[in-house]
């Protein structure tokens, strides 16, 4: 979404969604900057549950078909499998953490 911002943030407060503007800025920023610390292993747990938040968010606008859920833009529930395993991901790194090579565990060791 962020590298094509002027497009999401049109389709997110268009028609089909109707969000306000700061709300539709507000998820371009969280996920961008959220996929971004996740890479790094830079707050795992915080990034990861607000991931699982917005994820959650969305499953009304899944379930009314307002959100294609596949490649094709079929609005009849294809590609679900996606949303499933960032559900699934998001709720183990937020309990879990991001393990021994991330950047926040050399933090916690070097401050603890």
């Amino acid at each position: 979404m962020a590298f094509n911002y002027y497009e999401s943030m049109s389709w997110l407060t268009g028609a089909d969604f109707n969000l306000p503007l700061w709300l539709a800025y507000v998820i371009i920023v969280i996920q961008f900057y959220a996929c971004f610390f996740l890479t790094l292993g830079i707050a795992s747990r915080y990034f990861a549950g607000i991931i699982l938040l917005c994820l959650l968010m969305t499953i009304p606008y899944h379930i009314s078909g307002k959100v294609p859920l596949d490649w094709f833009g079929q609005r009849i529930g294809n590609g679900i499998q996606f949303h499933l395993l960032t559900f699934f991901t998001s709720v183990i790194l937020t309990f879990k953490g991001s393990g021994k090579f991330s950047i926040d565990n050399y933090i916690r060791q070097a401050f603890m």
